[in-house]
Order: structure tokens, then C-alpha cells, then sequence
């Protein structure tokens, strides 16, 4: 089978090509724009939800309790997330199962999978989370375009 003549044609080969280039300048663009608007929405966040949990560490310890349960209770999407533990490990308050066990006690923002627990039942969640001493860290949730290992879906 021929072609039929225009598609051999140095003017449409040209055609093609500019927009093939115009194409993938738009692409590469786009993808610029998104990598540094991740990041910095990312560090905003971070340093959002730093400064959240230094105002719960702060408090007494009494207080911290209210604080935290508090912080849960006006969560109606369920995307917060807050665990206070013993030096043993074991959860005080929070909706947090255990701690991950690959924390890092660095104060960096770090990435795990941890089992949330509440009102609608147990999830394995991807989130990035920060430690504050003692044994008090807070998390958000991450989302992710592969599932989250260990979960059913």
C-alpha cells in the first residue's frame, strides 16, 4: 500500500517535527513547574505541621493529652494523624497503632507506613512524619499513586 503523496512531503515532515518539539518543550515545562511546586508545598507543610506539635510539646503534660484528642476530634476527613508514646513505645494518645519501627529520633521530616486506628478502623497509611522528644511525633498523610505495602488495596 502507497501513501498517499502529502504524507511524503518535506512541509508536513516540518510540520510534524515543530510540533513534536513544542510538544515536549510543554511536557518538560509542565513537569518543571510541578517538581518545584512539590517541593515547596511539601516544605510548607513540614514546616506547618513543625510548629503545630512544638505548640503541643510545649504544653504540660496533663495538657498534651487534651491537646492532642482535641486536634483528632476536628479531623472529619481523617487526614490528621498524632501519636504520643511512652519511652517503652507503647501509644498514650493519638490515633496511631505503634511506632514505625525504622524512626529515625533525628528531628528530620522522614517517610513510613504506620496503622491508623480510630471510629472507622484499623489503615495502613503512607505519611511523612516528625519527631519531637519525648517520644512525641506527628504525622500527615501522603498520597501516593502505588497502593501502600501491606494493604488490601
Amino acid at each position: 500500500m502507497q501513501l498517499p503523496e502529502f504524507t511524503r512531503s518535506t512541509t508536513l515532515r516540518w510540520t510534524l517535527l515543530v510540533a513534536g518539539i513544542f510538544a515536549a518543550s510543554i511536557v518538560a515545562l509542565l513537569g518543571f513547574v510541578y517538581l518545584k511546586a512539590k517541593g515547596d508545598l511539601t516544605m510548607r507543610s513540614d514546616r506547618v505541621i513543625a510548629t503545630q506539635i512544638g505548640v503541643i510539646a510545649a504544653l504540660l503534660p496533663e495538657r498534651r493529652l487534651d491537646a492532642i484528642n482535641e486536634h483528632l476530634k476536628l479531623d472529619p476527613a481523617r487526614v490528621r494523624l498524632a501519636g504520643l508514646f511512652g519511652s517503652n513505645g507503647r501509644r498514650v494518645a493519638g490515633n496511631l497503632d505503634s511506632l514505625p519501627p525504622d524512626l529515625k529520633t533525628d528531628n528530620t521530616v522522614q517517610g513510613a507506613v504506620v496503622d491508623r486506628i480510630d471510629q472507622g478502623g484499623r489503615e495502613r497509611q503512607a505519611v511523612r512524619l516528625i519527631w519531637f522528644p519525648p517520644c512525641f511525633f506527628a504525622l500527615r498523610s501522603v498520597w501516593r499513586w502505588a497502593p501502600v505495602p501491606g494493604s488490601a488495596s
